[in-house]
């Protein structure tokens, strides 16, 4: 399907809930996953898709957890939810970093833990 079927297709598909979205391309081996808002920024009408999942926050909040290997957890804090990540950089190195459960904070985790690449196993 093109980017304006896709786009199309969300359109139709999407609630007040969901906050990502899930594409791939099988022929190139692609799945990503990205903030609905920023995938709305980017696609462009001829891009082509195989498919696509809509995410809300429990969604990937489940991805999330299965890629840190038990490096992050969530947590109520003053009142507020909240997700406490250790972070290894590229030296080894730890820290603890505590964010706010929300869709900007899930990507970013996703993606320094991903690397930009995806594995759904």
């Amino acid at each position: 399907m093109t980017g304006r079927d896709l786009l199309k297709l969300m359109d139709e598909k999407r609630t007040e809930n969901h906050c990502f979205i899930k594409w791939w391309r099988k022929d190139e081996g692609v799945v990503d996953i990205e903030l609905l808002d920023t995938f709305f920024d980017t696609a462009k009408a001829g891009d082509r898709f195989d498919g696509f999942e809509l995410l809300d926050m429990e969604d990937m909040w489940v991805i999330v957890k299965r890629q840190c290997l038990g490096r992050v957890e969530r947590t109520v804090q003053n009142d507020d939810e909240v997700l406490i990540w250790e972070r290894v950089d590229s030296r080894g190195g730890k820290r603890l970093i505590n964010c706010q459960f929300a869709p900007e904070f899930l990507i970013k985790v996703f993606e320094v833990e991903t690397g930009g690449h995806y594995d759904e196993e």
